[in-house]
């Protein structure tokens, strides 16, 4: 029986983790932290993505944790509306709105015997002697196996040990962003339904009304110049930057001052010329991460999950189904990166001058021609 060890699980690691334990393997999936805590966001799921969901057999319990959105309405900083757009009906395609972590917790519910999940293990060493690699975890246990995944995010720690430092790939957006959902009733019947956003230049805060228990979906993004960590707090931060607008902001930031599952990041792009290196391969966030949005690129990042483990089962060789899911998907993700990176400018305009002239574009959405590029620009939201 052939062994694979994957490093994280979140959605890509999952998702690879269940093909290739349906098909026979041994799967070690290894998180270093307690997968309990995080993905407070809301994801996207369509085309490619809404396909391997279909594939994986979990398409119906998600259709239950569906979250509608009928449209985005922008307001300004003193709450007037500035435009609203509606979300366009795709028929039998229409995207799936889940939170994250109610995409893993499927994921790891229909997860086969053969996978053997271990939460709270760090890998402190990696060795490729032969035909085979060697994983050595902070236990001092050793892990002999096949093949190596490193689908353990934008800070991947397998591609520091197997590639080499991550500061080589990454470039710093200039966008630090926060995602938390919190519960409040009055706040949840105020939005009516609708995904809002206020927009003021330099700053970004979506609230999302939920179906369940008055909960609120929150992303607030903010353009900065810094890099690295900072003396002071995540809430330190928050208040800082959005402490003086009116709105739901007040409450949105009391609330993410006790919430014990904050979100806090810098948008950051990956660029790496290679995503393999023998039997040891990267997925997901890991090599490729480009978006500005919280959880923007997993539809994406799912489906090349997906596809690569089609490619490993379909071929039952590990090198040359590495070299198919580089070079087939290279081309793609470098597309997505250059969307994310228009749509970033343009969701965030940095001044007032390009604040007015995105709202101008928000309300001529419905002339034809503006609307695909909306649409385009929207595709994160609605």
């Amino acid at each position: 029986m052939q062994r694979a060890v994957i490093c994280g699980a979140g959605v890509t690691g999952l998702a690879l983790a269940t093909q290739l334990g349906r098909s026979g393997w041994d799967v070690v999936v290894l998180a270093p932290v307690d997968r309990a805590r995080g993905g407070s966001f809301l994801v996207k799921l369509s085309g490619d993505g809404l396909d391997a969901v279909k594939r994986l057999g979990i398409l119906s319990s998600l259709r239950s944790l569906h979250e509608p959105i009928r449209g985005c309405r922008w307001i300004d900083q003193y709450g007037r509306t500035v435009a609203y757009n509606r979300a366009r009906s795709r028929g039998r395609r229409e995207p799936l709105n889940v939170l994250r972590r109610d995409l893993e917790s499927t994921l790891v519910e229909q997860l086969p015997a053969t996978v053997d999940l271990r939460s709270g293990c760090r890998v402190t060493a990696v060795r490729t002697p032969g035909s085979h690699v060697e994983v050595l975890l902070s236990s001092g246990e050793l892990l002999s196996a096949d093949m190596l995944i490193g689908a353990d995010g934008v800070h991947s720690h397998i591609r520091d040990l197997a590639f080499g430092d991550g500061t080589l790939w990454g470039r710093a957006l200039g966008y630090d962003r926060t995602a938390f959902v919190f519960k409040d009733a009055q706040v949840h019947a105020q939005l009516d339904g609708i995904l809002t956003t206020l927009s003021v230049p330099g700053r970004h805060v979506t609230l999302c009304p939920l179906r369940r228990s008055s909960r609120v979906a929150t992303v607030l993004i903010h353009r900065t110049m810094a890099v690295g960590s900072s003396a002071l707090s995540a809430i330190e931060r928050l208040r800082r930057v959005f402490g003086d607008l009116p709105w739901h902001v007040p409450e949105a930031l009391r609330y993410a001052a006790s919430t014990d599952d904050l979100e806090c990041e810098q948008a950051k792009h990956l660029r790496m010329p290679a995503w393999h290196l023998g039997r040891i391969a990267l997925l997901g966030e890991a090599c490729h991460a480009f978006s500005l949005w919280p959880g923007q690129g997993t539809s994406t990042v799912l489906a090349a999950a997906f596809l690569l483990g089609r490619e490993i089962v379909r071929t039952g060789a590990i090198e040359p189904a590495f070299e198919w899911y580089e070079q087939s998907l290279m081309g793609a993700i470098a597309q997505q990166r250059a969307v994310a990176r228009r749509a970033s400018n343009w969701l965030l305009p940095g001044t007032r001058t390009e604040l007015v002239l995105r709202n101008s574009a928000l309300r001529l959405a419905a002339l034809p021609g503006v609307d695909r590029f909306v649409d385009t620009m929207l595709d994160p939201l609605v």
